[in-house]
């Protein structure tokens, strides 16, 4: 795979019209991610939804979206749960939820975790 300059991969042959794209950040303690780092500049916003939850805003508008997250303080957080929404008419969003180890029903409030979501986004 080679990157663009950008930053995002392009893949080859069969999977046309698909980007491959990450982004991380840092959980602020029930306020807005820190430290956003976002290589392939497919994100435009960042903004804080509810305790344990954060929703990325895609620049650009994709038919499907695949996302993935994962943690790296798998000690505190017990579970990292995206939910992707594409849409034609309206902009494409990707909500991050954080989970309690110890209670999964309880939404994780907690400082400079460090969340990586991994993004397949496809034209067509």
């Amino acid at each position: 795979m080679t990157t663009s300059e950008k930053g995002q991969y392009r893949p080859y042959a069969g999977a046309r019209g698909l980007t491959i794209a990450s982004f991380r950040f840092d959980t602020n303690n029930g306020s807005a991610a820190d430290g956003l780092e976002d290589p392939g500049g497919v994100v435009s916003a960042m903004t804080y939804s509810a305790t344990g939850q954060e929703i990325a805003t895609l620049k650009r508008r994709y038919k499907r979206i695949f996302a993935h997250a994962i943690s790296d303080d798998g000690d505190t957080v017990g579970e990292v749960e995206v939910d992707a929404s594409a849409s034609a008419t309206a902009a494409n969003t990707v909500t991050v939820s954080t989970w309690s180890d110890a209670d999964p029903q309880v939404a994780l409030a907690t400082n400079n975790v460090k969340i990586t979501v991994f993004l397949h986004l496809y034209d067509n």
